[in-house]
C-alpha cells in the first residue's frame, strides 16, 4: 500500500483496550475539522468478551484505527459513504483473524462502524494512497502486523490470559521498551474482571 508517509503525519499511538464501548449513547470526542495523527486501537479477545470465537482469533484484535488530534479528540462520520464489503473482498480473510467482528464470523458490524465513524474521516483528508475504504482497511492490517503487541508484551515478560495479571506500569513499560512510544492504555471493567 504506497502511502505518502510524511503527508500523512503518522503518529502511531498504541492503544491496547481491553473493552469498548461499541454502542455509546453520545460521541464526546467527535468534532469536524483537522487531526493530526492516527490512534491505532487493539483489544484482548478473552479480556472484551466471555462469548467463545474461532481460535485463529489468538491475538491483539484491531479495533480501529482513528484520525485524532492532539486533545484527544476526533473527527467522525465526514461523509455519507456506506461501507461496502466487496470493497474489501480481497483482504476479507485476513480482516476476519485481525480486526475480527465478535459479532460473530459472518458480522461486518464493527467493520461497518469503524469505517462510516472513523475511515471516512481518514480517507476524506487528501492523503496520497489513504482515499477508499480498502486504502482504510489496508492500512489498519498493515500496522497490525508492524505492531505486535503480543510479542512486546511477551518480551517483557507479559502473558496476557484470562487468568494472570499484571500491573498496568508493567504492561506499559513493556510496550514501551518494545516499540519506543508511550503507550496508551485503557482498562474497562467486565463483569468482575477488569
Amino acid at each position: 500500500l504506497p502511502i505518502d508517509m510524511a503527508a500523512l503525519r503518522l503518529c502511531v499511538v498504541l492503544a491496547v483496550l481491553v473493552a469498548s464501548c461499541m454502542a455509546c449513547s453520545s460521541d464526546p470526542g467527535c468534532t469536524t475539522g483537522a487531526w493530526d495523527f492516527y490512534l491505532y486501537v487493539t483489544r484482548w479477545p478473552a479480556s472484551y468478551t466471555t462469548a467463545s470465537y474461532p481460535s485463529y482469533v489468538n491475538s491483539f484484535e484491531i479495533h480501529g484505527l482513528w484520525p485524532t488530534d492532539t486533545t484527544g479528540d476526533y473527527p467522525c462520520y465526514c461523509t455519507n459513504a456506506a461501507f461496502n464489503e466487496t470493497a474489501i473482498n480481497d483482504i476479507h480473510t485476513q480482516m476476519l483473524s485481525d480486526w475480527y467482528d465478535f459479532d460473530g464470523p459472518s458480522s461486518t458490524s464493527l467493520w461497518s462502524h469503524e469505517w462510516g465513524k472513523h475511515g471516512t474521516c481518514a480517507t476524506s483528508a487528501g492523503i496520497k494512497g489513504l482515499a477508499t475504504e480498502h486504502d482504510y482497511f489496508s492500512l489498519g492490517i498493515s500496522l497490525h502486523n508492524q505492531f505486535n503487541i503480543l510479542a512486546a508484551l511477551q518480551k517483557g515478560g507479559v502473558n496476557p490470559s484470562s487468568t494472570a495479571t499484571y500491573s498496568e506500569s508493567t504492561i506499559y513499560n513493556s510496550l514501551k521498551s518494545y516499540f519506543g512510544v508511550a503507550p496508551l492504555i485503557q482498562c474497562q471493567s467486565q463483569g468482575s474482571k477488569k
